[in-house]
């Protein structure tokens, strides 16, 4: 009885962690596509004052990350190199919400981490909380009315692909 409970705790484990990044979002996304995205007011890591509806008529990719989180660690650099880098020059705009980080934590971590994009500290999940109650990575693409166009959780290489050709489309609108 307890092997066969131990196999399926496994089961269950491995299906939540290879399954579509969609596919997990009921219950812990607050914000669903077509959602106005929640506004907020932060301070970048520098200082800056950043508020999302000051980007109005822009596209704006809100990445949700920690620095002790593997999959988060992957997908900043694919989002510099394959999104930012690409994409920021005609129109995109990327905020990098470092969920439950703190200015100083950050400061380190961005001196080892090369991102020309803006990193918030939320060290209290205010922002955070606005958009979902659970999982990271998490990005939300914000369309130019300030609507969400597609979210995902996770980082795979498909979901990113995904990610990379919502933002695509977004920006030829």
């Amino acid at each position: 009885m307890r092997r066969s409970f131990v196999l399926f705790l496994l089961v269950v484990v491995l299906l939540f962690a290879f399954r579509g990044t969609d596919d997990i979002q009921d219950g812990t996304t607050i914000v669903q596509v077509g959602d106005k995205a929640p506004d907020f007011t932060a301070f970048t890591v520098e200082g800056k004052k950043v508020k999302l509806s000051h980007y109005q008529g822009k596209v704006v990719l809100i990445n949700f990350f920690a620095t002790w989180c593997g999959p988060c660690l992957r997908e900043l650099p694919e989002i510099e190199n394959s999104m930012w880098r690409p994409y920021h020059e005609k129109g995109l705009v990327v905020l990098a919400v470092a969920r439950e980080e703190d200015r100083e934590k950050l400061q380190p971590f961005l001196r080892k981490v090369s991102l020309s994009f803006e990193v918030i500290p939320d060290p209290d999940r205010e922002i955070y909380s606005l958009y979902a109650k659970q999982y990271i990575p998490r990005n939300f693409l914000v369309g130019r009315d300030g609507r969400v166009l597609y979210s995902n959780i996770g980082y795979t290489r498909e979901g990113f692909r995904e990610l990379v050709e919502h933002i695509q489309e977004a920006l030829t609108d």
